[in-house]
């Protein structure tokens, strides 16, 4: 990096170190001595600590060291996670194809596309553009379809048969030509294939792979919440270490209307994220994006539900925590996931276990300094 800038990065994180302190009204100097151990002690970035709001003096100093940066993170997946068993979670054919044999509950598969050719739920290839769209005006009423090896939500696409044709999830119409061409276009929402090639899937080329699944609807209790029938899953981070589970944290992830995803986005979708006490199943907090989206905020009211988050009791939260636990014993020895979890009228489903997961601004359940000890990693 030159000369001019690394001036301009330390002129920028001077700014920012000042708009805090004015911010938070405290002052230059505790600003500075508390972004000191968040940077240095805990090797949490410039970009962590003022998105996430850890200059706040609302976080209590010894709350601090239950914040896990990515720094730490990575460190810990280095460690822990064997590098090929990175596919079970980072391919979602593989992740539903593993549950399936080991009984876990998921959403009803329908098909894999891919190219040349995919396979359907019993075993049929499927390969030329016709094949595929005979295939799609046999699917059940609801639908969804998505990248097999992507991340953040991109790409998710909910479909309904009408009529002999189809709709997404915005109302827009489609012929089944249209949505074989969206899953043509899946390849380039599969991050995991393509910078990312070397994320531990040993892929000599990009992936086209796509998922055709059954779409599932929220439990009655979620809806009264979110005021969405979409999914808004529960995430729940197991860490087996030395033949002890851990739940390092809980969180519940709101689905604004009109979203077909929950993912949070850097607050960015709109959708909200809350942290929730994974022994009762309280709300603790609730987290969005700041006007100027310069940093976190928390808020207590969900204004499209008129809810109170804070102390809410969420609904069916130990089943939740039971499929996580049954889970992570099956996928060891991967034994760090984060697990999404839905609710249903059926059941909780595990709708995708996720390796490389953003924790803040929900601080963990256990001190990072203890897990980094436990790991050998300090």
């Amino acid at each position: 990096m030159g000369v001019k800038k690394k001036l301009l990065k330390r002129l920028k994180l001077v700014r920012h170190l000042l708009e805090d302190s004015r911010y938070y009204g405290i002052s230059p100097a505790a600003t500075l001595r508390r972004f000191w151990r968040l940077y240095h002690q805990l090797k949490l970035s410039p970009e962590e600590i003022f998105l996430n709001g850890l200059l706040s003096p609302d976080i209590p100093e010894d709350r601090l060291a239950y914040y896990l940066s990515r720094e730490y993170q990575v460190a810990l997946e280095s460690r822990l996670v064997p590098r090929s068993y990175h596919c079970l979670t980072s391919d979602k054919a593989v992740f539903y194809a593993y549950c399936k044999a080991a009984g876990l509950p998921i959403p009803a598969l329908y098909a894999v596309f891919d190219q040349p050719a995919g396979w359907t739920a019993d075993g049929r290839p499927l390969g030329r553009e016709e094949e595929w769209i005979g295939f799609l005006h046999d699917l059940p009423e609801q639908f969804i379809v998505k990248p097999a090896l992507g991340l953040i939500g991109q790409g998710v696409q909910a479909f309904s048969r009408q009529d002999g044709h189809f709709l997404d999830h915005r109302g827009t119409a489609y012929q089944a030509e249209d949505v074989y061409g969206v899953l043509q276009s899946l390849g380039g929402k599969n991050y995991f294939a393509t910078g990312l090639w070397s994320h531990g899937l040993g892929l000599a080329h990009r992936s086209h792979k796509g998922i055709i699944q059954e779409r599932l609807f929220a439990h009655p209790d979620i809806v009264k919440i979110t005021g969405n029938r979409s999914i808004s899953t529960y995430r729940l981070t197991t860490l087996i270490l030395d033949n002890e589970l851990l739940l390092l944290y809980g969180l519940f992830r709101i689905a604004r209307k009109g979203n077909i995803s929950d993912n949070f986005s850097k607050g960015q979708s709109g959708n909200l994220w809350i942290s929730v006490d994974c022994a009762t199943g309280k709300i603790q907090s609730a987290h969005m994006l700041a006007p100027g989206d310069k940093r976190f905020i928390t808020t207590d009211y969900y204004e499209e539900t008129a809810m109170t988050l804070p102390g809410t009791a969420l609904p069916h939260w130990d089943e939740a925590v039971a499929l996580a636990r049954e889970a992570a014993w099956k996928f060891y020895p991967q034994p760090m996931i984060a697990w999404d979890i839905g609710i249903t009228e059926q059941g909780a489903r595990l709708i995708e276990g996720n390796l490389g997961w953003a924790v803040l601004p929900s601080p963990l359940e256990h001190r990072v300094r203890d897990l980094l000890q436990r790991a050998r990693i300090l």
